[in-house]
């Protein structure tokens, strides 16, 4: 039996799935594995420390605001306390959790949230333990983004307990900040820019609505008391807007690295996954590749093709028509001199590996992002000194394991 909240999301009509898109209450979303989301921030801050946490603070805060600005306007709320309260099953959608608002004060400019089963901070303990790193940094922009468009204030968030820290919940305090220096300055602009490029998803094909009903049906897609499963794999989802927002800051603030980290991630995803999934149901090869064009659309990466397999020479190459994060770049920041998608890069490397059975890489030879009409992936042996592997394989072993992928409890 379906849970009564995937069930209403089903009559609805919430989700919609189709034409390499991916929409949730009228927003355009990429969903990530959550373990992949967890290794790319453990990384960066472990690495970078307060200026990586402050990049995924400030996505979490664009997060925010984009969420309850555009529910608000799509289903005409008024700005105040009880539509924030009705739109926070937004944060249970994405795969948030079961985010609550306490307190919420408009005069003092002062709101706490709790959620008592945030899962990013408990897949976190279950990857990692509790290490004392800033493991919230995102779900604590996330809650300032909500308090800053709901008082119309510049707001900062601090978390007073944190799950990931070994207590039994999470719970942030956001305090409105008057005056904005030149990095908040810098954010806003960001985020009028995200406005401007935002338009309501809902206009698909009744066909695809019914495609949508089905994966759902079907128990491909769930939404269980705050964790978001495709495949009964946890997932977070971002707006294209955002996602595209976070790897431009993370490559403003770190350069090419973040782009070696994307590739190497979405590598190991697809050739850890894939092998899990033509064991578990017996796939052949042809079968494989048919479920990874599908895995790419049901991700709302785009849509994909494949373009061509040459077996004696091992050479694979995949070709996406629509690219819906290079395509979002475009519209935020502009062309690029060379390509931006490294994680679908990766993924395409990935799925060459398995074909193949060999430690095969992928270079993106053509990137809606930098200009081209289409985004084009080759895949052959050979390729692999043009990519750093910078993350430590044993630590993308555990984290993409079949067990570490199970939701935390």
């Amino acid at each position: 039996m379906l849970p009564d909240s995937t069930r209403q999301i089903i009559e609805q009509n919430d989700v919609i799935i189709g034409d390499g898109r991916f929409s949730i209450l009228g927003m355009r979303v990429v969903a990530i594995p959550l373990n992949i989301v967890l290794v790319l921030q453990k990384h960066f801050t472990d690495k970078h420390g307060r200026k990586a946490s402050q990049v995924f603070y400030t996505a979490g805060r664009l997060q925010g605001r984009l969420s309850l600005a555009t529910q608000l306007k799509l289903q005409n709320l008024p700005r105040d306390t009880l539509s924030l309260t009705r739109l926070l099953k937004i944060s249970e959608l994405f795969g948030y959790g079961a985010l609550e608002i306490r307190e919420c004060d408009r005069e003092e400019g002062e709101a706490i949230f709790e959620n008592s089963a945030s899962p990013m901070c408990r897949q976190y303990v279950k990857l990692f333990g509790c290490d004392g790193s800033d493991a919230g940094c995102y779900m604590r922009g996330f809650c300032a983004g909500l308090i800053e468009c709901l008082f119309g204030v510049h707001a900062e968030a601090r978390e007073t307990e944190c799950a990931a820290k070994g207590t039994n919940g999470c719970r942030v305090v956001v305090r409105a900040k008057p005056g904005a220096g030149a990095q908040r300055r810098r954010e806003d602009r960001l985020f009028n820019r995200i406005m401007e490029a935002f338009s309501p998803d809902r206009n698909l094909l009744s066909r695809q609505t019914a495609a949508s009903k089905q994966l759902i049906a079907h128990g491909q897609i769930s939404f269980r008391n705050g964790w978001f499963l495709a495949m009964s794999i946890p997932g977070v989802l971002f707006s294209v807007e955002v996602f595209a927002a976070l790897v431009h800051l993370l490559d403003q603030a770190f350069g090419r690295e973040v782009h070696d980290v994307l590739y190497q991630l979405g590598r190991c995803q697809t050739r850890m996954g894939g092998r899990a999934i033509m064991s578990r149901f017996e796939f052949n090869k042809a079968t494989f590749l048919k479920s990874y064009v599908q895995q790419a659309e049901l991700q709302g990466l785009g849509l994909a093709r494949i373009d061509s397999i040459d077996w004696e020479k091992k050479v694979f190459c995949l070709e996406q028509t629509r690219n819906n994060l290079a395509a979002k770049h475009v519209e935020l920041f502009g062309v690029e001199p060379a390509p931006v998608d490294s994680y679908t890069c990766g993924m395409a490397a990935g799925v060459g590996s398995l074909l193949f059975e060999i430690d095969g890489a992928g270079v993106e030879t053509e990137c809606i992002a930098a200009g081209s009409a289409r985004c084009y992936y080759r895949v052959a042996a050979g390729e692999a000194g043009r990519r750093r592997l910078l993350l430590n394989p044993g630590l993308l072993r555990e984290a993409l394991s079949a067990q570490a992928l199970l939701p935390a409890r």
